[in-house]
């Protein structure tokens, strides 16, 4: 009996990821949070290549934000900018993510900071969002 080769073992770790990732998404579409927020977290228990590990984070924090864990969605998203390569286009979205949840805490300055962030990686961001967390 062969041993897989460390390559076909993240092949397949990467793909059994992307399926529960997935699924979390499809829950939380469902309005399922606290099923998606608990597959979102089984998969940050995995030991993850970056790249998964940021983009976990990031639907986790997308979960936290629909329940109003502010606080919460700021902190994931912190950690999938972390983990975002630079140049990476996910990481224009984690900072728009940041940004909107910044808003909802009413911290207009770091609201405005991360879309202004967002929009120079990529993002597109609304003129009227710039605004109105611009002042």
């Amino acid at each position: 009996m062969s041993r897989s080769s460390p390559h076909k073992e993240l092949k397949r770790l990467r793909r059994d990821v992307k399926a529960k990732l997935a699924r979390g998404e499809a829950l939380q579409e469902d309005g399922q949070l606290a099923a998606a927020r608990k597959l979102f977290d089984e998969v940050l228990a995995l030991d993850l290549p970056d790249d998964l590990r940021g983009y976990a984070y990031s639907a986790r924090a997308d979960v936290r934000d629909d329940e109003d864990d502010f606080e919460g969605a700021i902190a994931d998203y912190s950690e999938a900018i972390r983990m975002a390569p630079g140049g990476d286009p996910a990481g224009a979205e984690y900072y728009l993510g940041r940004s909107r949840a910044w808003r909802a805490l009413g911290d207009r300055e770091r609201a405005l900071k991360d879309a202004i962030e967002a929009r120079r990686l990529g993002a597109e961001v609304d003129p009227g969002y710039i605004k109105e967390v611009g002042g």
